[in-house]
């Protein structure tokens, strides 16, 4: 039995957990976290096997799963990576993903490979959490689950040439008489019920692949017949050799002609742009001069682009000159041949990457259930059995702001919460400013910042970050109250770009900020992570798509509050923050006079104020130039951050990026 198209289920593996031990020898007995890594689990692979011709074997095999990772172990040991699962399949399937409709991979290659479904990656072991603060941490991660996915393989046969006509038209029996296939042949139409595939010797060395698809009635795109079944795999053929039977005479030839190629125009249009042979067969039913007399009238009636060769599939005369047509005509088909395609590799179909940050909150019942790419991750790799885990999960949350979502969406105190398979009860954080939200019995002046209306949003190109920005950030704390979000830039287009790349700032001031252990103070990626510039304008906006009940305050010194003028679209974001200027001693710059200059521009300003805070002015210019010389910069820096910008060999005057220190 052929089998062209079939589903499948495809699970990869989960990735193993990491390992939360602790090191203990002779003369060592706290020698600190060393647990190790959990393995990658396996991937479900596709590979395009050139000794396959059909699916046959997923007709019954249908659900296939990876091998999962293995777990970290102590000493820092990694977990092994999962066994992959191989599904081999013929050259020419289309891979698809049935809930999305996306299509995966195209394996038009012996050889090629694609990953359907990819394995989770390993859990982080204990190492991977100390910090000056937490120097022994027994928290691990879980591996994260594999992807599972329904997907549908569909195959396309790949050849040179296509036979196409009605039933009965002899296609099986030139295929037979031109290559070494065996076709079931009889005197009867639909003899043929699956495409058959034969390799013909045209000499010097080259080889022409022939395609016998059933034949083809009138309603064949619309599933009469056979033909929706098998038009498709006319798709990957190179050029096409409509067969028709001479002895049906000149007007049924004509028409069996248009016939055949209505069906295939109203089916894809494309397949009508093929360069087409026309092969009267049968001619050892009719004399030699009718014969003549058809190819000279048909010649005359058909599009000139069509040639006419007469032939007798029976008796194989005209065999090789339709060879040699066939071959001539491979030589007008659009494009280079599949083989002769630059790289030789095959079609990936790369559908977004990542993971998506958004969530919803729904509720169903007397459960809020909250849904999210980013959010089912986190509890996925969270291990709930261990209670430092799951507080950190908790301030996770609450940063992200699900707890303000759940008490928006009339969550209470006892309410059961699904977030992906898990299930939790609802303990809201009982202090307004930590649960992101306000209560109405909250007045304006009582001390308790109206977190959910106001996040002091603090950016900066951070190269480095250093004590500096520290001080800044806990005086604006100590003054308003207020939560503040560190955002490092990605690469400002109105300053010289940064030393750094963008995720390795990102990287340091996220190590900055937990020194101040503070979980009001928290650090954003997003305009790090972009491939593009983006403006604070841009963030602000971002911001307030996601929490529209947000009031962002702005937070600049008074040197860079005053180059805002020069800045993108500046009267558009002064319309939606409030601008804090602070004052430092030694800034040089008066915060009233650049907040007068803008008011006199006609900017919008309602709100804007000035602060002073007692916080030193570091340059960060003269850290970089330290740190190339090889001096230490531990009295500048936050803790964790010169040991950072020392394993990543960053600001090293030259010194390759991609090269470990200890090299000479």
């Amino acid at each position: 039995m052929f089998l062209d198209e079939v589903e499948l289920s495809v699970s990869a593996g989960r990735g193993g957990p990491g390992s939360a031990s602790m090191h203990s020898e002779k003369f060592a007995p706290r020698g600190g976290p060393d647990g190790g890594d959990g393995g990658r689990g396996g991937d479900v692979v596709a590979l395009a096997d050139s000794s396959l011709n059909s699916l046959q074997r997923y007709q019954l095999a249908r659900s296939f799963k990876a091998a999962g990772g293995g777990a970290g172990g102590p000493s820092r040991r990694h977990g092994a990576d999962g066994e992959s699962s191989t599904l081999s399949v013929p050259p020419g399937t289309l891979a698809w993903d049935v809930a999305t409709g996306q299509l995966l991979a195209d394996l038009d290659r012996p050889g090629a490979t694609a990953v359907l479904a990819r394995g989770g990656k390993g859990g982080r072991g204990n190492v991977h959490f100390t910090s000056p603060i937490h120097q022994a941490p027994r928290r691990r991660e879980l591996g994260e689950p594999g992807v599972t996915r329904a997907i549908r393989l569909e195959l396309r046969l790949i050849a040179d040439i296509g036979l196409v006509g009605l039933p009965n038209a002899g296609k099986s029996t030139l295929l037979a008489r031109l290559t070494g296939a065996r076709p079931k042949i009889a005197a009867y139409p639909f003899t043929t019920l699956s495409p058959n595939l034969g390799v013909a010797d045209v000499g010097r060395g080259r080889v022409l692949t022939l395609a016998d698809v059933p034949g083809l009635i009138e309603g064949a795109h619309q599933g009469a017949g056979l033909g929706l079944s098998f038009l498709k795999h006319l798709a990957r053929t190179r050029a096409l050799v409509h067969l028709v039977d001479a002895s049906l005479g000149e007007e049924a030839i004509i028409a069996a002609y248009r016939q055949v190629t209505a069906e295939m125009q109203l089916h894809s249009p494309e397949l009508s742009t093929k360069p087409t042979l026309l092969a009267l067969n049968k001619l050892d039913l009719i004399d030699s001069g009718e014969g003549t007399r058809l190819r000279i009238r048909l010649a005359e009636l058909l599009p000139k682009s069509v040639s006419v060769l007469g032939l007798s599939a029976a008796t194989g005369a005209g065999c090789p000159e339709l060879l040699a047509a066939a071959e001539h005509l491979l030589s007008q088909a659009p494009g280079p041949p599949p083989e002769d395609r630059e790289g030789g590799g095959f079609r990936l179909y790369q559908g977004p990457r990542g993971l998506s940050r958004e969530f919803s909150v729904e509720r169903v019942g007397d459960t809020f259930r909250v849904a999210g790419e980013s959010l089912e991750r986190l509890i996925a790799v969270t291990d709930l059995d261990d209670d430092s885990s799951v507080l950190r999960l908790q301030r996770q949350l609450a940063k992200i702001g699900v707890e303000a979502a759940l008490l928006h969406a009339g969550a209470k105190e006892g309410d059961e919460v699904q977030i992906g398979e898990e299930a939790f009860t609802f303990y809201p954080d009982p202090t307004p400013a930590r649960a992101g939200v306000s209560t109405d019995d909250e007045q304006p002046g009582d001390g308790v910042p109206d977190a959910s209306h106001n996040t002091i949003l603090f950016g900066g190109t951070f190269d480095p970050p250093h004590l500096g920005h520290l001080s800044v950030i806990r005086g604006l704390r100590r003054q308003t109250g207020l939560p503040i979000l560190v955002v490092p830039t990605g690469a400002p287009g109105h300053r010289p770009p940064p030393q750094a790349s963008p995720s390795e700032r990102a990287e340091m001031v996220e190590l900055a900020v937990r020194a101040l252990d503070d979980p009001l103070v928290t650090v954003s990626r997003h305009e790090a992570e972009q491939s593009q510039l983006c403006f604070t304008v841009d963030t602000v906006e971002w911001l307030r798509r996601r929490q529209p009940e947000l009031s962002v305050v702005l937070a600049l010194g008074s040197d860079v509050a005053a180059t805002l003028l020069s800045w993108k679209q500046v009267s558009r974001l002064l319309a939606q923050v409030r601008l804090l200027v602070f004052e430092r001693p030694g800034a040089g710059e008066s915060g009233e006079s650049t907040l007068a200059e803008l008011r006199r521009r006609q900017l919008p300003m309602e709100g804007a104020e000035v602060i002073s805070i007692s916080a030193p002015v570091v340059d960060a210019t003269s850290i970089r130039e330290k740190l190339a010389k090889g001096e230490s910069c531990a009295e500048l820096l936050p803790p964790g951050v010169e040991e950072y910008i020392r394993s990543h060999c960053l600001y090293g005057g030259g010194l390759d990026p991609g090269r470990s220190p200890r090299e000479g």
